[in-house]
């Protein structure tokens, strides 16, 4: 005879046990179905993406949370002897925490993901990033598991700290590099196909952002690879950024003699001309020109302002720019200044 909430029933206790356990496995299944159909219902009815993720993350583990509390509650009505009810309780206790590792890594591998797709910075770290969250679930949960078991786990943590020393001195410049690579990712200070010049020295395209360095195609076309613990420290002129524009700037300088009105006049009709029929070149802002005065002994020089669709034609830009007010200046007569030698005094009789 068995007691099963209260009452005497003719079967022994293993069968009671396990026929209890199978009664709270159904009955736990359609609970847990239907907790899952009503939350599916309820975010249904946003807009959001996330929620639903959620709820089909935990889906699986709301059943089988709904079948231990079911099982749980039914062995509450059998009388159980001290030793097995000692046994059945640190066994549920392990087993919820181990349904919360599985919940949360189920979460980790859909939002992670969701998160990324959103956020296009987080794109190429995604992978990255899911795997370092699981690694902490994990090892979080194995702790966990382990004091519901009983466990202690202070010799692991301690075991834990002192490793994790040792690791972090050992790969102390490969951690710099990875964790300034995820802040350049997440932060954006630069992106893929963007000209920009790191500090002094190196200048170029973007061609990648990785977890350890970036790499940088030179005007050169040489190949530069600059660790990301540099870059995260460095100075970043980001010459494709906000618009990807850039204002250049052309100088000529003519003789004294020349007329500075007129000179002034034919630079702005040709500039004005290069702005319409360069495709590289835009119009506004207007091209300007300006007389800078220069060094006396070399001539008067004359400043002239364009903008360009794209930082990387710039350089082209100019060239051409040169050449055409080269040969106009030629072709009106003008004189290009050039260096004159100026007299050394002789130096006073002794």
């Amino acid at each position: 005879m068995t007691l099963v909430f209260g009452f005497s029933v003719p079967v022994p206790f293993g069968v009671a046990v396990l026929a209890l356990s199978v009664a709270g496995l159904v009955i736990g299944h359609f609970i847990g179905v239907g907790i899952v159909t009503l939350a599916r219902r309820a975010v249904g009815a946003t807009k959001s993406e996330i929620d639903d993720l959620i709820v089909d993350a935990l889906a699986r583990p709301i059943r089988l949370a709904s079948m231990l509390v079911a099982i749980w509650l039914l062995m509450r009505g059998v009388v159980i002897p001290p030793s097995a009810s000692h046994i059945l309780n640190r066994g549920t206790i392990v087993a919820g925490s181990i349904l919360v590792v599985a919940a949360s890594l189920a979460l980790a591998n859909r939002l992670v993901p969701a998160f990324a797709r959103r956020n296009e910075s987080l794109r190429p770290a995604a992978g990255t990033i899911r795997s370092l969250v699981r690694l902490v679930i994990i090892v979080i949960g194995v702790l966990m598991v382990m004091d519901a078991a009983g466990i202690s786990v202070a010799p692991v943590l301690a075991t834990l700290g002192v490793g994790s020393v040792a690791i972090a001195l050992a790969l102390k410049d490969t951690l710099t590099n990875f964790f300034a690579g995820l802040y350049i990712l997440i932060d954006r200070p630069f992106r893929p196909g963007d000209h920009v010049k790191i500090e002094a020295t190196d200048e170029g395209i973007i061609e990648s952002i990785g977890l350890r360095s970036t790499r940088i195609l030179t005007p050169a076309h040489n190949l530069v690879v600059v660790p990301n613990g540099k870059l995260a420290l460095a100075t970043i002129t980001n010459f494709s950024l906000p618009s990807g524009r850039a204002v250049a700037q052309v100088r000529v300088s003519i003789s004294h003699d020349s007329d500075v009105d007129r000179v002034e006049s034919l630079l702005a009709d040709e500039v004005g001309r290069f702005v319409r029929e360069t495709p590289t070149v835009v119009a506004e802002p207007a091209p300007w020109v300006r007389c800078t005065g220069g060094p006396a002994e070399v001539g008067v020089e004359f400043a002239i302002g364009f903008s360009v669709a794209n930082s990387i034609d710039q350089a082209l830009a100019q060239h051409d720019l040169r050449k055409r007010l080269l040969r106009r200046l030629k072709a009106s007569g003008l004189n290009i200044a050039a260096p004159q030698k100026v007299p050394t005094p002789a130096p006073p009789p002794v």
